[in-house]
């Protein structure tokens, strides 16, 4: 399963809020695989998680 959030520069504490959520799932349903828009703030915050992709928004 693929998961695919969203989020803008207004998001940025349910990107905070998201992650524990993130690595719950991920540690338990080894088929489920996350993208997330974010700046690099958020990919700092989630490039530890284990598939988990991040975009970086479009200009």
């Amino acid at each position: 399963m693929q998961l695919f959030y969203h989020g803008t520069q207004a998001h940025c504490e349910e990107m905070r809020w998201l992650y524990p959520v993130m690595r719950e799932v991920l540690e338990a349903s080894p088929n489920t695989r996350f993208e997330i828009i974010g700046n690099p703030e958020i990919n700092k915050l989630y490039r530890s998680l284990p598939r988990t992709h991040i975009l970086y928004p479009m200009a």
